[in-house]
């Protein structure tokens, strides 16, 4: 049979059904008008469509596995489709993105889409992009499906797929990442890889070229919960009190590691747990349990500091506080000039500023409420994505009950709170890593809110969904 190719500029959607397993190629006009009508019925219905990569469901002969049973549609940048009239669609990966060889796109309303294998089989803790490259830590072993093993607390996925990093991975749990040039920074709760090859890693370690190495002094003798990279200095948060070895001493919840050296910060440190770090300019803000530098020379700085050129100074209104013990900071987050601040707390310490309920923000040397006097639980993660705030944790709406389902994410922008996508996820967010126009979210969560969007499994993107014009090769 002659084969006969042409190139055609179509709109692909497709779909697959509980009942019947049908690939829908939709011919569009090359008009503005119908493409915008498109883009508008598709954003009308974006919050009950699943999407998923199109590798998730790609056969080894590069056709689609039409039985799987799911329903929603895939995202096709990067690839190729051809139409085979024995096999029908065939997907490959496009060699080349360049501008002339890439696809018109037509964005659609910011959807949530399962990472591969169902996402991770337990909660997510910590995330950070480096380069192409997600890394992923956590408390979980495995994938949800069961199908990728030996993650242990750490894993890396890139190009749809998960992948275990060196030696199986850590022993225990991953709390906290930084990466700093081409090396990225582990800390938590752990004392080797899990297949106990590498040893003395003790809750901090790093991981370059493929490979795990202990840090100076065998690590530290405590919880790491929080890492910040200033320059070529690494600042580190927790609950130690000094290096494994003993060697390093008044580290008191806070070090920095430079030039292959552990050094303890002024005032040996502060007085309780660490949780959150970040750093503005110059300045390393610092965010807790603590109310005092460990030595007790410097007070008021309760549940957040700034360190400063090598001095610690409390904040306005002598940090944050709240009428339970457990008040803290676990979340800071830098935009601008301003600092957002979130944990558990209502108020400043010295009660002058009151309706802050778990998030704040700190500007021009003053506290702010945000709209609707904050959130009506605890906020455990924050990320700024131009100028949007994205925050996550406990909560279910805002603390006055007039924004409600945002069910555990939402988003800040020009003084107003927004619920995602199909009211937020149904359990605690734990982490953001914003890459690009997607966020990536981590925490204990196996589906949007609304239980339109399953299999998100504790982690999952949050991005646009794609329509796509593609060459269409008919043979």
């Amino acid at each position: 049979m002659s084969t006969i190719s042409r190139t055609l500029n179509i709109r692909l959607a497709v779909r697959f059904s509980v009942f019947a397993a049908m690939f829908a190629l939709v011919l569009v006009a090359n008009s503005r008008s119908t493409v915008a009508a498109a883009a508008q019925r598709a954003a009308t219905h974006a919050t009950v469509i699943q999407s998923r990569p199109v590798e998730q469901l790609l056969n080894a002969d590069g056709t689609l596995n039409l039985n799987t049973g799911w329903s929603g549609t895939l995202d096709l940048r990067g690839w190729d489709v051809a139409l085979d009239l024995q096999r029908g669609p065939t997907v490959t990966r496009r060699a080349s993105d360049s501008p002339q060889n890439a696809p018109q796109r037509a964005p659609l309303a910011i959807s949530w889409q399962p990472l591969s294998h169902n996402g991770l089989k337990s909660s997510v803790r910590a995330l950070v992009v480096n380069g192409g490259d997600l890394f992923v830590g956590g408390v979980f072993t495995q994938s949800a499906d069961g199908a990728v093993t030996n993650l242990n607390g750490i894993a890396k996925y890139s190009g749809g797929e998960w992948t275990a990093l060196a030696n199986n991975g850590l022993n225990r749990q991953v709390y906290a990442l930084a990466v700093s040039g081409s090396d990225l920074y582990v800390g938590g709760y752990f004392v080797k890889s899990a297949d106990g090859a590498v040893t003395n890693l003790n809750n901090i370690a790093k991981y370059s070229d493929g490979a795990w190495s202990a840090l100076p002094n065998n690590g530290l003798n405590g919880n790491v919960n929080a890492l910040a990279v200033s320059g070529s200095d690494l600042y580190v948060g927790g609950a130690f009190t000094q290096s494994a070895d003993g060697a390093v001493t008044n580290l008191n919840r806070i070090a920095k590691y430079s030039g292959g050296v552990w050094s303890a910060l002024a005032n040996n440190g502060v007085n309780f747990p660490v949780s959150a770090l970040a750093v503005s300019g110059t300045d390393l803000y610092v965010g807790g349990y603590f109310q005092q530098t460990a030595d007790g020379t410097v007070t008021n700085l309760n549940r957040i500091a700034k360190y400063s050129g090598g001095v610690w100074s409390a904040l306005a209104n002598n940090g944050l506080s709240d009428n339970v013990w457990v008040a803290g900071v676990l979340a800071l987050a830098v935009s601008g000039s301003d600092l957002y601040v979130g944990g558990i707390f209502t108020q400043t310490a010295d009660g002058a500023v009151t309706n802050l309920n778990n998030i704040a923000k700190y500007s021009d040397g003053a506290w702010a409420a945000l709209a609707n006097n904050g959130l009506d639980s605890d906020v455990d993660a924050l990320a700024v994505s131009g100028s949007d705030l994205y925050v996550g944790g406990r909560f279910l709406q805002s603390a006055d009950g007039v924004v409600t389902n945002l069910n555990h994410i939402a988003k800040y922008s020009g003084g107003v709170w927004s619920a995602l996508a199909n009211s937020g996820v149904n359990d605690r967010v734990n982490t953001f890593a914003v890459s690009g126009s997607d966020l990536y979210v981590g925490g204990a969560f196996t589906q949007s809110a609304d239980g339109m969007v399953k299999d998100l499994n504790n982690i999952a993107k949050l991005g646009p969904q794609y329509m796509l014009s593609l060459p269409l090769i008919l043979r």
